[in-house]
């Protein structure tokens, strides 16, 4: 299922022809981070950087999160 996303916003991204919300950004950043793929999560935050988009405050509480949920203290911020 994660595939799936990955390749259809990727297919999103590439055709211009629609482009990634911010709430695009907290669904696919939640669904890594909750599934234990936290590179995959930081992948997809910094390339939402690079497009454009900006966090707000449910990205902020889902990085806190999965980052908890992993037990990766040090990069809780």
């Amino acid at each position: 299922m994660l595939e799936e996303m990955e390749n259809t916003l990727t297919d999103m991204i590439e055709s211009g022809s629609s482009a990634p919300d911010l709430f695009t950004f907290n669904s696919v950043t939640g669904a890594y981070g909750s599934s234990g793929q936290q590179d995959k999560m930081e992948k997809w935050y910094a390339e939402f950087l690079l497009i454009g988009l900006r966090p707000d405050i449910k990205t902020f509480n889902i990085l806190i999160r999965s980052y908890e949920k992993a037990g990766v203290y040090g990069k809780i911020k």
